[in-house]
């Protein structure tokens, strides 16, 4: 019962009124096959991609499109008999709480990328300030020579002036 004290803990992070929906989401899933548990893996999968298509407009819409998913599913004989006490409601809650799990995986994994282009475009930013001030120091000493560069002429100049008027 570890994995469902570790549940219930995740989602009370979340939201503290979700502790006891975690808790429910373990001991349901503690006790389904493994077939049952892949199936129901799948099937949340499946309506997630479903929600990023068409998101549910409310809860109630959300748990008939759960229920619609999980009723055909076990006409089709997806979970073999199914289990002692089972029943459909409590395999689209498995199912919801697994799309869950899902979405806030895809939200965490979106979210990291973001943090992962920020810092990249932070380190790029770093760069080029760095590139900007080389560029602004060497045009001051360019433009320190240009000047030291343009008193040599002049006084070169002069100093051509001078010698040919001495010669005339």
């Amino acid at each position: 019962m570890l994995a469902a004290g570790l549940i219930a803990h995740k989602f009370a992070a979340l939201d503290p009124r979700l502790a006891q929906a975690g808790q429910k989401y373990a001991q349901l899933k503690n006790g389904l096959s493994a077939k049952t548990t892949q199936t129901l893996h799948g099937l949340a999968l499946k309506m997630a991609q479903l929600e990023r298509i068409n998101p549910s407009t409310s809860s109630l819409q959300l748990q008939t499109r759960a229920s619609s998913i999980v009723t055909a599913a076990a006409q089709a004989g997806a979970f073999g008999p199914m289990p002692p006490g089972g029943d459909i409601s409590e395999l689209c809650f498995v199912v919801l709480m697994e799309a869950t799990n899902d979405q806030d995986q895809d939200l965490q994994e979106i979210m990291n990328e973001v943090q992962a282009q920020t810092a990249a475009k932070q380190f790029l930013r770093q760069q080029m300030q760095i590139v900007n001030t080389d560029v602004a120091n060497l045009a001051k000493q360019n433009s320190r020579s240009s000047q030291q560069g343009q008193s040599l002429v002049r006084d070169a100049v002069v100093n051509y002036a001078a010698t040919l008027g001495r010669r005339k």
